[in-house]
């Protein structure tokens, strides 16, 4: 006598149930897994991008950093081993470079680009780099002013704490910059004796221009200080080209001086238009004193006016570079006072 219904088809409505109640378990829990897969894949993307976008905006700035602060360094090396006019060239570069606002204002610009977490540690390092670059900037500028030293003792002093700035700025944002850019596409990085350029990339800045300015004309005025005085007039004729060649070499290196990009139409003004003019000058004096020491005399109208004109031309050059900050050239190519005697009178003037 059966006391009990069917087992098989209750048995196999069970299981039917159990299969479809796990199947969309399953299925619910395969979609969760598959939004957080995607969740996780659009924050990596996000992060990725912030990533890039973070080191886009940081290149730049290591551009104008290593533009600005690389002469600071220039200026040190040049000094550890000086010739006399490098104590100028120290003082020009380190107290007109215009690094300061430069620095800062690629800081600000830094500080709006939001930081990725994978960047999280390092940019705190490179921003407080850059408030150091500025500051070194600040106190070696300030050091350079007479009161603050008159001689070598007061130049220790006065330069030491801004020394100090920009040697452990340098070094921060040395090992910082490298962990930003691990592909080894990091542009150039400031430090003593260039050691963190790239190949072929030299600094371009105010301060670089007067580095580079002042040294051509530092080892020039130093060369032609070299050249014995004239006692005669055959020894005058012997000097005066080598001389002349001196003038000739520096003005041809000083024409193709990179300028500041955002001083470039100033400087074209005020230094090379009017260094092109005594260029011409110099070619005038050169021929000249070829056809002297060749024995033939006389000068032509044209090259009188010039030659009367190359003292204004000179002084043209030397206020230009005054004016720019580059006083070892405004040193050396300034003649003296405008009320000088002319070197060549009118009885000179004869026919072409």
């Amino acid at each position: 006598m059966r006391t009990r219904g069917p087992v098989v088809p209750l048995l196999v409505g069970l299981v039917g149930g159990a299969v479809l109640v796990t199947g969309t378990v399953q299925a619910s829990s395969l979609r969760h897994d598959e939004q957080v897969a995607r969740e996780a894949r659009a924050r990596a993307a996000a992060q990725v991008r912030a990533e890039k976008a973070y080191v886009a905006a940081l290149r730049p700035v290591l551009e104008d950093v290593y533009d600005q602060v690389q002469p600071l360094h220039d200026a040190f090396d040049a000094f550890d081993e000086p010739h006399e006019y490098d104590l100028s060239v120290r003082d020009d570069v380190l107290g007109r470079s215009g690094a300061r606002p430069v620095v800062l204002a690629r800081l600000a610009a830094l500080r709006r680009v939001p930081v990725p977490e994978r960047f999280a540690v390092v940019a705190p390092r490179l921003d407080k780099a850059l408030v150091d670059f500025a500051r070194a900037a600040d106190l070696l500028a300030a050091a350079t002013d007479p009161k603050v030293h008159a001689d070598a003792d007061g130049d220790v002093r006065g330069f030491g704490d801004g020394r100090a700035y920009l040697a452990s700025a340098t070094s921060a944002w040395s090992s910082g910059t490298a962990l930003v850019f691990l592909d080894g596409s990091r542009p150039s990085v400031p430090g003593p004796g260039r050691d963190g350029a790239l190949p072929g990339r030299s600094p371009r800045s105010k301060g670089a221009y007067l580095y580079t300015a002042d040294r051509i004309c530092g080892g020039a005025d130093t060369a032609s200080a070299g050249l014995p005085d004239p006692t005669d007039l055959g020894s005058f004729l012997r000097l005066a080209p080598k001389q002349v060649a001196l003038a000739q070499g520096a003005v041809q290196r000083l024409q193709v001086v990179p300028a500041p990009r955002a001083d470039a139409a100033v400087l074209t003004r005020t230094v090379g238009t009017p260094l092109r003019t005594f260029g011409r000058g110099l070619a005038v004096t050169h021929t000249v004193l070829a056809r002297l020491r060749a024995g033939r005399s006389g000068l032509s109208a044209t090259e009188v006016q010039a030659l009367r004109r190359s003292d204004d031309d000179a002084r043209a050059v030397a206020k230009g570079y005054a004016a720019y900050g580059a006083t070892v050239c405004s040193d050396f190519f300034d003649p003296g006072p405008a009320d000088a005697p002319a070197p060549v009178d009118s009885g000179d003037t004869v026919s072409a």
